[in-house]
């Protein structure tokens, strides 16, 4: 397997591997997921995210700028009005949060250092792979607003080469709900 990722990395810029968690495994980490929306921060303390044009509030906002090692909230903007209150459900007002589970929360921690992440990274050819971040985004219906094509390279700068990212989706995704798309070979 090792040559075929690593050559499908190097052509298409990504790589799919169908059933890299169980459901079962797939289920403890949305059950934790919808623990998070049990503890959200207080009405003055909400930060909404959003990738539109214009809404770049989170490239000056000390609340994301410092979420890099914490536990940090990040509301859909349809969920919280002006005063800071939600205005749907908790279970969906989130768009993710981030972005040191890795570190901070049990559950993701055993999952991002598992030896089947390790066993990719070294069939990659990642000598020293490093954890730079780590989120857990919601795809709730009938909320959220859409996310802009990119590279995450433009967010997350690395040296001496780009950036891999890990997806999994911990439910089927597809064109309706929200499914991750590529380019096959955008990133050359």
């Amino acid at each position: 397997m090792r040559d075929s990722i690593r050559g499908q990395l190097a052509q298409d810029g990504y790589v799919v591997l169908e059933n890299f968690l169980t459901p079962e495994e797939c289920d403890e980490m949305v059950q934790a997921g919808l623990e998070l929306t049990k503890n959200l921060p207080s009405a003055e303390q909400r930060a909404v995210f959003s990738t539109k044009e214009g809404s770049k509030q989170q490239l000056k906002d000390k609340y994301f700028l410092e979420s890099n090692d914490k536990i940090s909230y990040f509301f859909e903007a349809e969920a919280v009005g002006d005063d800071g209150e939600l205005k749907v459900d908790p279970s969906v007002s989130l768009n993710k949060v981030g972005h040191a589970l890795h570190l901070l929360h049990p559950i993701f921690r055993c999952y991002t250092y598992c030896s089947r992440v390790k066993t990719v990274c070294k069939e990659l050819g990642f000598k020293e792979p490093a954890v730079v971040q780590s989120m857990y985004i919601y795809k709730n219906p009938l909320i959220g607003g859409e996310v802009i094509p990119h590279q995450d390279a433009t967010y997350l700068y690395t040296t001496p080469i780009p950036p891999v990212g890990f997806w999994i989706a911990l439910e089927d995704a597809t064109v309706q709900n929200g499914c991750l798309w590529m380019a096959p070979g955008s990133h050359k």
